[in-house]
């Protein structure tokens, strides 16, 4: 007869090797976007401006094809948007309220990075809007990792203690 301790066991082990079965270890494979894909993201252009619709062309433009082992899309597969979603998604326009740009450093930076001064003065030149600095945030114990509750992608970030 078997005991409970031993059953319990035998079944730990054996969850284990179905789990270790499963286990995929190779990065997740992304197909080559179709053809079309720059034509279908960019959308119809027959009805926009002469000038707007040779910006909007897509032939000038390679797609990127498969992401490399250290790229976001190796490890976390998104569907991708087109510009129309994007448009419909309500993103942050400037207006009355939004015409800043805030930078916080987080932590010290080292000899050979750029002055926070000429990142401010790129960002401002390259963005065409105001930049401002704000206190640097000293990077310490407080920077932690979590699972986030809704997605359950890891994150890291600065959360309370506790």
């Amino acid at each position: 007869m078997i005991s409970t301790g031993m059953a319990r066991r035998r079944s730990l082990a054996a969850i284990l090797i179905v789990l270790a079965a499963c286990r995929n270890p190779e990065p997740a494979r992304h197909a080559d976007p179709p053809a079309d894909s720059r034509v279908a993201a960019i959308g119809p252009r027959a009805n926009l401006s002469g000038p707007l619709s040779r910006v909007l062309d897509p032939e000038p433009f390679t797609p990127l094809g498969k992401p490399g082992p250290n790229d976001w899309l190796a490890s976390n597969h998104e569907p991708g948007q087109t510009f129309l979603q994007y448009l419909q998604s309500s993103p942050n326009r400037l207006d009355a309220v939004r015409h800043t740009i805030y930078l916080q450093p987080l932590g010290k930076f080292g000899a050979e990075a750029p002055s926070i001064e000429l990142l401010r003065k790129y960002a401002a030149a390259f963005f065409m809007l105001e930049v401002k600095m704000l206190a640097p945030i000293p990077v310490d114990a407080t920077v932690t990792r979590r699972l986030n509750p809704y997605s359950g992608q890891r994150q890291q970030g600065r959360y309370p203690k506790g």
